[in-house]
């Protein structure tokens, strides 16, 4: 068992479509994925248009109800991996974006080749099949809209990290 203080999770910027994961914090290093259009305010369904809304839910659907969810923590020459259950979080969304104490075991801590296989096999098919009005709101840069390889690889490098990898299964997440 680990406790791990004063931590902000991040979530790859695919993540966005959840109403309650509206106000994380997003980072990407991607050729496919920039930073996505939902600020950390913006509630994009009164704004964008009801196509936009029936994108997004049906995005949601594909991923079903109870999707897994990747959070990690960037630390000096490591990376937490912390996965959740989308129906396992708060109500509250104001706290992803506050900093957490996590109480979690540990159930795999490698070096070098870590790839979170589980997250991207549920999230690269809804994202095959999302529209591209989907896919830009969700951060997915112009250029790689009309090609599935970029979005591939997009996905698969926002869940693969060098270094030393810690996988903690979350037993309670608090402020």
């Amino acid at each position: 068992m680990i406790r791990i203080d004063n931590a902000f999770v991040q979530l790859p910027p695919y993540l966005s479509a959840y109403p309650v994961l509206r106000y994380a914090r997003f980072e990407t290093r991607s050729r496919a994925f920039e930073p996505p259009q939902l600020s950390q305010y913006h509630l994009s369904r009164y704004t964008s248009g009801p196509a936009a809304e029936r994108g997004r839910l049906a995005f949601i659907r594909r991923l079903g109800s109870n999707p897994r969810l990747p959070f990690i923590i960037q630390e000096p020459n490591m990376t937490i991996v912390i996965p959740a259950r989308y129906a396992n979080l708060t109500g509250d969304p104001s706290l992803l974006s506050a900093r957490l104490t996590i109480v979690g075991k540990i159930v795999f801590n490698v070096y070098n080749g870590f790839g979170d296989g589980a997250s991207e096999d549920t999230y690269l098919p809804a994202l095959l099949n999302a529209s591209p009005g989907l896919l830009r709101e969700l951060g997915v840069r112009q250029s790689a809209l009309h090609s599935k390889q970029t979005i591939f690889d997009g996905v698969s490098q926002s869940l693969t990290f060098p270094g030393r990898v810690v996988e903690v299964v979350p037993v309670a997440m608090y402020n």
